[in-house]
């Protein structure tokens, strides 16, 4: 599956949740400011995403008081859907997405990754 198609998948996703988002946003904002979305993908694409992670002993251990995960950074070296799946959440689509539903400006940095710039709030 390639990258603008998983992108479409969580747009719809996103699109449906709108109300949701909205207000669980709204009322962490002060604070930390987050949202979340139950069964963001289908559960097929999901599974194949899960299946494709590699084993914990392949990635790198990054453990100190502020992190505690695994990384795995060469995606070349892996199965063509953990790339797919880790770009799809990049796409300007999602992203500007994201940036209208929260009133919040990004802007696409050096390296493709987005930053906020301001918010409308």
């Amino acid at each position: 599956m390639r990258r603008s198609e998983i992108a479409d998948q969580i747009l719809k996703r996103l699109e449906t949740e709108y109300t949701h988002i909205k207000q669980n946003y709204g009322r962490t904002k002060e604070s930390i400011g987050y949202f979340f979305v139950d069964d963001l993908l289908p559960e097929k694409i999901a599974a194949d995403i899960y299946k494709a992670f590699p084993d914990p002993a392949a990635m790198k251990l990054r453990k100190s008081l502020r992190e505690y995960k695994y990384v795995a950074a060469q995606m070349d070296n892996y199965e063509q859907i953990l790339e797919e799946a880790v770009y799809a959440f990049q796409d300007s689509r999602v992203v500007s997405y994201i940036g209208k539903l929260l009133e919040i400006e990004l802007v696409k940095g050096q390296g493709g990754f987005f930053y906020r710039v301001n918010s409308k709030q």
